[in-house]
Order: structure tokens, then sequence, then C-alpha cells
């Protein structure tokens, strides 16, 4: 078994049965995608909702980084088709820092999270998001399970 770091601003793609794991998600998106008939799996930790044009880090952005993700799950051989897709994270760390009339950055992380879901076809299975704790994320690719834990 080797286990997989993935930092901020990061994905990763491994079979089984690697282990991937994120630490310290705020208010950043991860996006879990797996193909139970492959043991394929893939692990995005996006920071910010869109792109806007900068395109030098796809994994920054949860929009362009699922396209991403994606795209590298099928060259590695994973069954599109087959796919279970999670996502965790978007909590919002520092409530009483924002201004009432702003949505916050997590809000919107998941947000924009769902919306590429639909706009790529994907079903989002289970989803661990909002609140205002953090949380970190270890997906074995040998069962698909993801576990989430939080820092309260």
């Amino acid at each position: 078994m080797t286990e997989i770091s993935v930092g901020m601003a990061r994905y990763a793609v491994g079979e089984a049965p690697d282990v991937l794991v994120c630490k310290g998600i705020g208010s950043c998106i991860v996006v879990t995608m797996y193909d139970p008939s492959t043991k394929i799996g893939g692990l995005l930790h996006s920071m910010l909702p869109e792109a806007k044009g900068d395109t030098a880090n796809p994994a920054k952005y949860v929009d362009i980084g699922m396209k991403l993700l994606l795209d590298e799950m099928r060259r590695a051989g994973a069954k599109i088709i087959m796919l279970k897709v999670k996502i965790a994270g978007g909590a919002d760390m520092f409530p009483t820092l924002k201004k009432p009339e702003k949505i916050n950055v997590g809000i919107r992380n998941i947000l924009v999270a769902q919306k590429t879901f639909e706009a790529l076809g994907l079903k989002n299975l289970s989803e661990d998001v909002g609140g205002t704790h953090g949380r970190s994320i270890r997906f074995s690719l040998s069962t698909g399970i993801v576990e989430v834990s939080k820092r309260i």
C-alpha cells in the first residue's frame, strides 16, 4: 500500500491498494472519484470555485479541476459510467470575518462543484460539506471508502 498525500491545489490518481490522503480541508472542496470495477480512484483538492481564465494550475479551481480529474481517471483506465463521486469541505472557517452580503468561498465551492457534476454528467453520490469545521480525508482505493474526520 502506498499512501499518497494530496496537498492544496493538487490532485492524484491511483489504484488499489493505494490510499489517497488529504489533511487540513477548510473552505476548499475535495472531490473523490472511484471506479469499483477497476479500483482506480482520484482525489482533487481545489481552493477556489472558478478559474475565470486562469488555467496555469487547473487543480486550484473546482470547475476546471473536476474536468482535469475526470480526464485523468479516463486515461488511467477508469470506466466513467461506473464512477462513484463524493465531495467534502466547503466550510465557512471564519464566519465572523465576512460581510453579510458576501457568500463565503466555501459555499461558492460547493455550489460550483454541484453545478459542474451536472455539466459533466456525473452523479454526486454523497457529500460532507459546509459547517464551520475543517476536515481530513482518507480514501482507500481497495474498498472505495472515503473516511471523513472533522476537527471540532
